[in-house]
């Protein structure tokens, strides 16, 4: 398989003697070349699990340790064990276009679109703005709102980049995850939870305050990754105006938790539709354009550790005092507002009280 799979992606996709030459027979050589070909590609069936979409791996990056934690608890309570993959690929369809025209030196950019609806649509008013950007774009059915988030939009999504770049010779540095309205929310979720995979969010009508349990911060190594290079564009239209007001609030909180490669491409009188041809355009050429070095970003990094910092002194404080109540309600907010930049001593302090209140409950003075 290993050199089947080398001598396909040094070929040209529609070279079926060559595919023939490794050695595929004929129905799985045309197979292969269909796959590779220019244009919409519709009911997929894809084989590639990521290994970033594994039930640890998710929980590490994607909850609030205290969430994780608790997960984990309720799993082990039950006698049960979560499936490391929690979606059957076999069993999902997949949509993908591949734009006309040869492939640049460096690889093929790559678009990853989480839909609000259930089908694997590719929209065809996309396509010329695709191939003039010389990108992939690859949207997974059955992962629209009523799906559910952790369980299946974010496997799927991680799917769908997975075998793309199984397919196709990629370039790393311009792989992008966007998605419409609730597809978007989930979009800027997956950005600022896989910054190794993705360099930047198209978010169209959709978006979510940083520091809040919809949008928790993962680990300060991929955080330190998603504040240095990966972009996010927003595009909403001036007449969605709780969308655009939910915008205005994600990139406010992005600024005080030092994110700051922010870009704004309003769609004049556009409602809550998805985005046209040239908006996409533009959205493209932006997640493209080299970045400068964020801005007082050292600095930003001290203001938030310092915060951080005095939020664990709070909740030390209240142990002290034996005010258990009082600590849990300040860790729980901590949890939500830093997520996994407060570790390890978040974990630490929730040891530390139900450790407390564990021996509050033997107390014979209390029982009584």
């Amino acid at each position: 398989m290993t050199r089947k799979f080398s001598c396909r992606r040094r070929v040209a996709a529609a070279t079926l003697c060559a595919l023939l030459a490794c050695g595929i027979p004929s129905k799985e050589a045309a197979a292969a070349a269909d796959a590779l070909a220019a244009g919409a590609h519709q009911e997929v069936i894809f084989d590639a699990y990521s290994p970033l979409a594994g039930s640890a791996e998710q929980q590490r990056r994607l909850l609030t340790p205290l969430l994780a934690k608790a997960l984990q608890e309720h799993v082990a309570a039950s006698g049960q064990a979560l499936s490391e993959q929690s979606i059957d690929l076999s069993r999902e369809r997949f949509a993908y276009y591949v734009p006309n025209g040869a492939a640049p030196a460096s690889g093929y950019r790559v678009l990853v679109f989480v839909p609000p609806w259930q089908q694997a649509t590719l929209p065809r008013q996309w396509f010329g703005v695709l191939d003039r950007h010389a990108t992939i774009l690859v949207t997974a059915a059955a992962s629209g709102n009523d799906e559910n988030v952790i369980g299946r939009r974010i496997p799927l999504a991680l799917a769908g980049y997975e075998n793309i770049a199984h397919r196709f010779r990629i370039d790393a540095s311009q792989t992008w995850i966007g998605g419409l309205s609730g597809g978007s929310r989930v979009a800027l979720r997956i950005a600022l939870g896989y910054p190794d995979l993705f360099r930047g969010a198209l978010l169209n009508a959709g978006s979510d305050r940083f520091g809040a349990l919809e949008l928790p911060f993962p680990p300060a190594p991929l955080m330190e990754q998603f504040e240095q290079r990966t972009r996010l564009v927003y595009a909403t239209g001036t007449k969605d105006e709780s969308n655009a007001a939910t915008d205005r609030a994600s990139r406010d909180s992005a600024r005080r938790y030092c994110v700051d490669d922010l870009i704004e491409l309003p769609m004049r009188n556009a409602g809550h539709v998805l985005l046209d041809a040239g908006t996409l355009d533009r959205a493209l050429s932006a997640l493209e354009a080299e970045r400068s070095p964020p801005a007082n970003l050292d600095a930003c990094r001290a203001q938030r550790a310092q915060t951080v910092n005095e939020d664990i002194a709070r909740i030390e404080a209240l142990l002290s005092r034996n005010d258990n109540a009082g600590a849990q309600a300040e860790l729980a907010s901590l949890d939500a507002h830093f997520g996994a930049l407060a570790l390890p001593q978040s974990l630490e302090l929730a040891r530390r009280i139900a450790k407390a209140a564990r021996g509050a409950s033997s107390d014979p003075a209390v029982s009584r």
